[in-house]
């Protein structure tokens, strides 16, 4: 299934709505009141362009480089038009791209950067903060890397987790035996394009593929975690 159609669709901005908002909450929420979500941001778009990344009029990153991710960020449950702009431009500079995203309380997301030619898309993905049963990890991936092939991730003795994924496409969390220090990431066929190394303290984690600068080389994020 494309990103697209993975994205968890969000209630529409109401338009006209010009007061200013903070999304970052101060210290000392939380509790049954607690309005926070937990979002985290990868900019796997286009290559050489940092970007500055809003909620409403708040800019949440500064030169936000290709290949990087933030940890969760604690931001209040709330409608906001989401916008990417050229860095340390000011929040009347035309953006890059925009979308309408609503954030809701208590759970996560991840939202992607991607290309689309040369404009820019968002995919705000739900992520599963549940701990796997015992002796489980949780694993997602995502194909990123434009320009390559069909991927499989696979453990270390070939065993696939996902096979087949093509650029733009996810695989939903999966279930794999606990503490593997390292996944493979490979063709369709089984040969090994790179080895991905899984954190000791993962549980819940996603394998990101992204291209590169050099062709033959495809990178990966692991991003850990829904805590």
């Amino acid at each position: 299934m494309l990103l697209r159609s993975c994205l968890l669709l969000l209630a529409v901005l109401i338009a006209g709505s010009a007061r200013a908002f903070d999304p970052v909450p101060s210290a000392g929420a939380g509790g049954p009141t607690d309005l926070r979500a937990f979002v985290r941001f990868v900019h796997v778009g286009h290559p050489g362009q940092p970007v500055d990344l809003y909620l409403g009029n708040t800019r949440i990153l500064n030169n936000f480089r290709y290949g990087e991710a933030t940890d969760y960020r604690a931001i209040m449950q709330r409608r906001y038009a989401m916008a990417l702009r050229p860095p340390n431009a000011s929040w009347a500079t035309r953006a890059l791209a925009t979308q309408p995203v609503q954030f809701v309380s208590h759970a996560y997301y991840t939202v992607l950067l991607l290309p689309a030619g040369a404009r820019w898309v968002f995919s705000v993905l739900g992520d599963d903060p549940h701990t796997p049963p015992r002796g489980q990890d949780r694993v997602r991936f995502i194909h990123a890397a434009r320009n390559t092939p069909p991927l499989m991730l696979a453990t270390a003795r070939g065993e696939a987790i996902f096979r087949g994924v093509a650029y733009g496409q996810m695989g939903h969390y999966q279930l794999i035996p606990a503490g593997v220090p390292s996944l493979v990431l490979a063709t369709p066929t089984g040969t090994p394009v790179s080895q991905v190394a899984i954190p000791r303290e993962a549980r819940v984690y996603t394998v990101i593929a992204y291209a590169t600068a050099d062709p033959s080389v495809v990178g990966t994020l692991v991003l850990v975690g829904c805590n």
